[in-house]
This record gives C-alpha cells, sequence and structure tokens, in this order.
C-alpha cells in the first residue's frame, strides 16, 4: 500500500513538472508588439523630399523623460531643426506609450505658409492604436476650436478641427514586419468679419477643407518608419468686394520622409 501511494506521488510530480516546462503553457504570455520604442539613445535617421524644398535629412533622438499629470512622457529632439512634417510635430510636443498606444501632447502649427498663424492646441491624442476595430470605429481622437486674429484691422475667425484615423495595414515587403498605419487630417474653414457701418457681414474667405493629410506608418521595434503628407487649400474669390488680404489664393504641395537608419537602446 505504501509503495502504491509513493509511485502516485511521483507520477503526479512528474505530470506538474512536465506541464510547467511545457513552452506552449497558457502561463507563457508574449510581450506586445512595440511600433515606436522610446528606450533612452533610441535615435531615427530619415531621408525627406519635398515639393518646394527638395531633399533633406532629420536626425530625431530620445533626449529625455518629464512627468505630467503623473504621467512619463519622453522628449524627442533633433540634431538640427527638424525640416519634415512629422519630425517636426514629435520633436515639438511630448509623446508617451502604452502597449497598444503612441500619444502626443501639445499643439500643432497652422499648417499653411502664408495663412495666418496660429496654434491648434491637442491634448493627449493618440497616433495610433493597435486595438481599434477599424470596421467599427476607425478614429483615434478628434480636437476642434477657433481662434480670432486681426488682419489689416479686419477680425479674422479660423475654425479648425484635427483628426486622428487608424488605417488598414499596408502591405509590406517583408512578411515578418509588423506595421500600423493612422493618418491625421487637419480641416480648417477662414471668415472675415467685414464692419459696413453698424453691421458686421461675415464673409467666407476659405470654406471648409482639409488643407493637411499626413499619413504614417509604423513599424514594430522601429518606430515611424514612412510618412505621406499633402497641404493644399483654395480661398473664395473676394475681387468682386474689393477685399484684398495678404494670403495666397491657393497652394498645393506633397511631401514625404522614410526611414533610412536606427537604434533601439536597450
Amino acid at each position: 500500500m505504501k509503495l502504491t501511494y509513493l509511485l502516485t506521488i511521483l507520477l503526479t510530480i512528474a505530470f506538474i513538472s512536465c506541464k510547467t516546462d511545457d513552452p506552449s503553457s497558457d502561463d507563457t504570455q508574449q510581450s506586445p508588439p512595440e511600433h515606436f520604442p522610446l528606450t533612452t539613445d533610441s535615435h531615427w535617421t530619415y531621408n525627406n523630399q519635398n515639393e518646394e524644398a527638395g531633399t533633406s535629412r532629420d536626425s530625431v533622438y530620445v533626449a529625455g523623460n518629464q512627468m505630467q499629470n503623473g504621467l512619463l512622457y519622453t522628449n524627442l529632439d533633433a540634431t538640427v531643426p527638424a525640416s519634415a512634417f512629422m519630425s517636426q510635430f514629435l520633436t515639438n510636443n511630448i509623446v508617451r506609450t502604452t502597449d497598444t498606444q503612441l500619444i502626443i501632447d501639445g499643439s500643432l502649427g497652422a499648417p499653411i505658409e502664408g495663412l495666418p498663424d496660429i496654434t491648434l492646441p491637442l491634448s493627449d491624442m493618440k497616433l495610433y492604436d493597435t486595438e481599434v476595430d477599424i470596421a467599427i470605429d476607425p478614429i483615434l481622437g478628434f480636437s476642434s476650436g477657433s481662434v480670432i486674429q486681426d488682419i489689416m484691422e479686419i477680425p479674422i475667425v479660423i475654425s479648425y478641427s484635427i483628426t486622428s484615423t487608424m488605417l488598414e495595414t499596408p502591405n509590406t515587403s517583408t512578411e515578418s514586419d509588423s506595421q500600423v498605419a493612422s493618418e491625421l487630417r487637419v480641416n480648417m474653414e477662414i471668415i472675415a468679419m467685414i464692419s459696413v457701418g453698424p453691421v458686421t457681414i461675415p464673409v467666407t474667405i476659405m470654406e471648409s477643407q482639409d488643407v493637411l493629410i499626413a499619413t504614417n506608418i509604423y513599424t514594430d521595434g522601429i518606430g515611424l518608419t514612412n510618412s505621406e503628407v499633402l497641404i493644399e487649400f483654395t480661398l473664395e474669390d473676394l475681387s468682386g468686394l474689393g477685399i484684398e488680404l495678404p494670403f495666397p489664393e491657393s497652394g498645393s504641395t506633397s511631401s514625404s520622409q522614410t526611414i533610412d537608419t536606427h537604434f533601439i537602446g536597450g
């Protein structure tokens, strides 16, 4: 009887040991992908192409961390002033990541040269979220508001909205690469408040339109690897009203940045 009892105990221990050593055990969990590692000493170099400015290079690096509202954010910087849109956007603000998200906090400068220079505030807007079900709701974040500026003693009301959206995962040339894609879209409307005697008449200078669309790709273990940016706008014809404002009538330019080299710190 004692021998049978001893054998039962030994077999039970062996079974538990085998289950624990099995790499397919339910207790084994894989780390989630890091589509923008923000570890110390990490840096990224990009080749940029702009229709108007030509070619350039940006070198972005992790400059340090800071606490804000009890959360740890990362400061990114560039060795020389960044030229590409996303390089500027990331280095002019603070960012943080979760297991599935990249979040930016700060502001976005007016994207169109020649139009009023305004600052569009952002508060913890997600730039990607790998857990979002695109088929149900791809919107990651939305921010809107309005700013009033006097141009040639005429009050100008600029209404804006910023929308961040997840996109379908792009096709990749390397099957082992894990990539996510998202879009940042800026919509603006400009109205001049023209005073005629005691009456103020709103005159639309620019109809509501998307003035900036940035399509970005982030790759697991690297970070931002590609960005395509389109900036375009068209103002209304105000010649019949005798109004002359120092704004360009229209504009359109496209640019891109592509990862060249990178190093992710330990």
